[in-house]
């Protein structure tokens, strides 16, 4: 599960002319983010050309069960992998950098009320709540019934150190809303999907 752009498109009769659907945002800092802005731009240039209307969604840091733990997977299944194998996990930098977790079936939620919506645009998903690597190693490791003391390796270079998700937008447009599933719920649904 991959926490990069997603869309939902659907072909709509009626087209706004000057009606943007893409915020600008200001000082993209990171590979990821520069990525995200490209179709984005093609779901806007398709909007102004053909009439497509569609709901592109940036979404937080999607988790739940049946994440790969290897590979480009997220720190949650590394995690659980790590645990759960009887490693040792790793954290990059200090480990208070935050990022907003939302459970996969939260965003499979926020995909229907896209779909379903007459709203075009970007929209936000996630919790709002940050949550540092090093309470969600804690948060794990009490859930697979191990010990979280990780190896700390040297922080990657252009990491960004906070993230949280303003899902308001997503809230009035599009009828979603965060936080059916706590941190707490997720993580343990997770932990005993690997076990």
């Amino acid at each position: 599960m991959s926490a990069g752009p997603s869309t939902c498109s659907r072909r709509r009769g009626r087209h706004r002319r000057g009606a943007s659907s893409s915020p600008r945002r200001a000082g993209r800092s990171t590979a990821r983010a520069q990525d995200a802005s490209f179709p984005e731009g093609y779901l806007s240039l398709y909007g102004r050309l053909y009439g497509l209307s569609a709901v592109a969604l940036r979404l937080g840091n999607v988790y739940g069960p049946r994440q790969d733990p290897l590979g480009e997977a997220g720190v949650v299944a590394i995690f659980c992998g790590v645990l759960l194998g009887g490693g040792t996990p790793r954290v990059f930098g200090d480990g208070r950098q935050t990022r907003d977790y939302v459970y996969v079936g939260d965003v499979v939620e926020a995909f229907l009320a896209g779909a379903a919506s007459e709203a075009q645009g970007i929209y936000n998903i996630g919790t709002a709540v940050e949550t540092s690597v090093l309470e969600l190693g804690r948060l794990l490791a009490g859930f697979c019934e191990r010990e979280f003391d990780p190896q700390m390796a040297p922080p990657r270079p252009g990491e960004v150190q906070r993230i949280a998700i303003d899902s308001a937008r997503a809230a009035s447009e599009l009828g979603w809303r965060p936080g059916t599933t706590t941190l707490e719920q997720g993580l343990r649904a997770t932990a005993a999907s690997f076990a």
